[in-house]
């Protein structure tokens, strides 16, 4: 069962997810076939458009996600926000594709990615991380389908100026989620401190880094990917398929909302069962074989039904490797491994539009698609070697004062104790495999 403070949480940090990757993902179908809108305007430069966003991303969100450990997390998100809003407003206001460039660049400074993960993850239980991560998942696959619909019509209606108009009056909505968060859900609840040998007992596995590093570089594959796919999959549509740009939304649709509803039944069933290693195997086999689908259609249908797969793929991995990252790392050091994991993510998104470009301008549309493949065979192959979870979970104690806190917090197998006074929720960290049946039953951990 969602608690009070998991689900003000993720409703807030959702509606940022959506108000900003909607902004964002509109330009994705349509900048390549807009083109003629700016002076200047090569393959290579729109890939390098669409890609210096991820560029600044990459650079900033280890900064941005250690300051949010040490100032709090809605400070970070606030400034991350007005900066996404400033590049939007120049990019609005742009005549040339080195201008634009300039504007994406200030549009990817405001690097909130790891401070959101961050914050969300120490407003959740590690049994319900999953489920919380899938539906921020969700939100961004929401917002994702829905821009694949708004971004072509507003393009063809009133031009790629009417989409970054947008993205101001939509950063302006997340900072008024942000800003409706209670202050004990910005970092600024009180933890009462375990005991140092339980906590060294579990870090000892959750901090490995050689798994952080592994989900770092599945992030980085996943979204490089996806990002150069826009720089053929639209002109393909246009040119090879003779689908009309106001067309194109139908079938943007169906791919990404059908790759959702299949995906959903399966992803429910893995998490059930701890299935995270088979999570990500199958999600990853699944896009290799949509890369290669996509390479040999020679139909329509065959083309439609290949974009349905990668979605579906990216659609679970999407959801899951936040959770496995906020899994592996311990509460203090959070918001830099975050930063980490979204420096990868959108180091992945400048890597992918560059790239394509440039893969494109040399060997044609169909070379995204091996370049695609080759990635993510890559990335099978080192997945194969992800090691099992920690058994940690948390529960929410209620009607604990300052006294029973402390001396819940020092009991053998007690992480951390958070107490969310607004809310009146207690959040209490437990190493399964080191507490005594006692401490749960006396304080009713259940």
């Amino acid at each position: 069962m969602i608690s009070k403070v998991e689900l003000r949480a993720v409703s807030a940090v959702g509606l940022v997810y959506i108000t900003r990757m909607l902004g964002l993902f509109m330009i994705l179908p349509v900048l390549a076939l807009n083109s003629d809108q700016y002076t200047g305007a090569t393959t290579t430069t729109i890939g390098l458009a669409l890609g210096i966003y991820g560029l600044m991303q990459a650079l900033l969100q280890v900064p941005f996600g250690k300051l949010s450990d040490r100032i709090g997390r809605k400070p970070v998100i606030l400034m991350g926000l007005a900066l996404f809003a400033a590049g939007s407003l120049l990019a609005a206001l742009s005549e040339s594709i080195q201008m634009l460039i300039f504007a994406r660049a200030i549009q990817g400074a405001g690097a909130v990615s790891a401070a959101l993960l961050a914050l969300l993850s120490e407003c959740s239980r590690e049994q319900n991380r999953s489920k919380l991560m899938a539906i921020l998942g969700i939100s961004i696959g929401l917002s994702f389908g829905l821009a694949m619909v708004i971004g072509p019509l507003l393009a063809a209606a009133w031009g790629m100026q009417s989409i970054f108009w947008l993205c101001v009056a939509l950063a302006g909505l997340g900072a008024l989620a942000i800003i409706g968060l209670s202050p004990s859900q910005g970092s600024d609840s009180v933890e009462h401190s375990a005991k140092l040998k339980s906590e060294q007992a579990a870090n000892k596995a959750a901090s490995n880094r050689s798994e952080l590093w592994r989900l770092n570089l599945g992030i980085f594959v996943l979204h490089a990917v996806q990002m150069s796919l826009w720089i053929a999959v639209p002109v393909i549509l246009l040119e090879t398929f003779d689908i009309d740009q106001a067309q194109h939304w139908k079938w943007y649709l169906l791919a990404v909302g059908g790759g959702f509803i299949a995906m959903a039944p399966f992803m429910q069933a893995f998490a059930k069962r701890n299935w995270y290693r088979s999570t990500l195997l199958v999600g990853i086999a699944s896009l290799a074989v949509a890369q290669l689908v996509l390479s040999q259609s020679e139909s329509f249908g065959t083309f439609i039904f290949g974009l349905l797969v990668f979605f579906w793929g990216f659609n679970l991995l999407e959801a899951t490797l936040p959770s496995l990252v906020s899994r592996w790392v311990n509460d203090q050091g959070r918001g830099g491994a975050m930063g980490w994991y979204s420096s990868s993510q959108f180091l992945g998104t400048f890597a992918g539009g560059s790239v394509g470009g440039l893969l494109v301008s040399q060997y044609g549309l169909s070379a995204v698609f091996y370049f695609g493949l080759t990635l993510f065979v890559i990335w099978f192959v080192v997945a194969t070697q992800m090691r099992s979870l920690p058994n940690i979970k948390s529960f929410v104690a209620k009607d604990l004062g300052t006294e029973a806190l402390d001396k819940l917090a020092s009991s053998v197998g007690i992480l951390s104790v958070k107490n969310f006074q607004d809310e009146q929720e207690v959040f209490v960290k437990v190493d399964m495999d080191l507490v005594e049946k006692q401490t749960l039953e006396t304080y009713q951990l259940k």
